[in-house]
């Protein structure tokens, strides 16, 4: 069996090749579209469509720079 992923659009449609990895980033907070396709050894294949939340569970640092004098 062979699991690939790829991120869709609302309707269904890929918007990139299928892989086996798919990299989210902050780039891409809140709801990412993505499908899941799955072949097997015959060549039969299926796809599912599913929306993952992603959030950024980190909080803002902010380190000033030291003081300077003029």
């Amino acid at each position: 069996v062979t699991l690939s992923i790829a991120r869709v659009n609302a309707a269904n449609i890929a918007l990139e090749v299928y892989d086996q990895e798919l990299i989210l980033t902050c780039a891409d907070l809140g709801t990412v579209r993505v499908g899941l396709r799955v072949e097997d050894a015959a060549g039969n294949v299926n796809f599912c469509w599913l929306d993952v939340l992603v959030e950024d569970k980190n909080a803002p640092v902010c380190i000033p720079p030291s003081p300077v004098t003029l």
